[in-house]
């Protein structure tokens, strides 16, 4: 299983402790352009997960099952979407997953006012309404979808989950 942009290595330890809870043995990898990044989610996951500072692309060809990224697509453009998608759909066998925003009105103007009264700094907040705005809609997925797999866009699944996201998956 490959991670796209691993950040502090939450799914990476959601998945680990899912496998340890089954006695699924699991080989888990985690890339993120972000060097601090592995600074931060190493301690968390020990040996458990090989992480990986650079980009994804250099990882292909190495015969991943599943690849799945977690609030990373809308820090990309519509090409580096595409690209993204096309990569998940050669180099995953079994399937893939993106889960990010769903660009809406209500997280877009009320996420400021929420993190205010939950007193995060004023960066974090700018920056989470810049990823909302940022983020994309069904019809933008469809379109993305339609554009960059255009013989598999029709077995891609999107999916709205709580709160305010949208799941894009392809499972074979």
């Amino acid at each position: 299983i490959l991670d796209v942009g691993f950040g502090s290595g939450d799914m990476l330890a959601r998945i680990a402790r899912w496998g340890d809870r089954r006695g699924v043995a699991l080989d888990l990898v985690g890339v993120d352009l972000n060097p601090k990044s592995e600074l931060v989610a190493a301690p968390r996951l020990g040996d458990r997960v090989r992480l990986v500072t650079g980009d994804y692309r250099d990882l292909a060809g190495q015969g991943w099952d599943i690849i799945l990224s977690s609030l990373v697509t809308h820090h990309m453009t519509t090409a580096q979407c595409t690209a993204f998608l096309q990569f998940m759909e050669t180099e995953a066998g079994r399937g893939w997953l993106v889960n990010d925003l769903h660009r809406q009105r209500l997280p877009f103007t009320g996420y400021p006012l929420l993190a205010a009264l939950a007193w995060v700094d004023p960066i974090v907040r700018r920056d989470g309404q810049l990823s909302v705005g940022r983020s994309f809609r069904r019809a933008e997925w469809q379109a993305m979808l339609a554009g960059a797999l255009p013989d598999a866009a029709a077995e891609v699944r999107i999916i709205r989950s709580f709160p305010y996201r949208l799941c894009v998956e392809r499972i074979r």
